[in-house]
């Protein structure tokens, strides 16, 4: 499941770079550069974010319990 969201936000921030590369007229090479830099970082963006959020759900229910 990981994976496919993984997949899902990669391909939404390059189409989002592509739709901004298209609209600024970039170049190809630039364009190439930042959606592979824009894919990348979203997902290591959920990771962080997947695991702070898990983090903090473990830490309330052991406050919850305790």
């Amino acid at each position: 499941m990981t994976l496919l969201v993984h997949i899902f936000i990669s391909t939404f921030s390059d189409a989002l770079v592509v739709l901004f590369a298209s609209f600024f007229s970039w170049d190809f090479e630039l364009a190439g550069g930042v959606a592979g830099l824009a894919s990348w970082s979203g997902a290591t963006l959920i990771k962080a974010l997947e695991e702070r959020l898990i983090a903090k759900d473990l830490h309330s229910l052991y406050l919850k319990h305790h």
